[in-house]
């Protein structure tokens, strides 16, 4: 499934002033175990996370779920 989408949020920082920033993103969003498997081997993500030391966890992937942002 191919989700395409344009969002467009106000965002407000809180301290003692109030900023308003405008965000106007465009997206496509799916959902691909075999792209995300590709990307994980073919990108080197795989060799430099294995050469990472995560506190006796290790990364095994990417999550599937494929967000492209313009």
């Amino acid at each position: 499934m191919l989700v395409v989408s344009r969002k467009t949020a106000y965002i407000f920082a809180v301290n003692t002033h109030f900023i308003q920033a405008h965000r106007d993103n465009e997206r496509i969003a799916f959902q691909d175990e075999a792209f995300a498997k590709h990307l994980w081997q073919m990108c080197g993500l795989a060799d430099v996370f294995r050469q990472m030391d995560l506190d006796n966890q290790s990364a095994i992937g990417l999550n599937p779920n494929i967000r492209l942002y313009k």
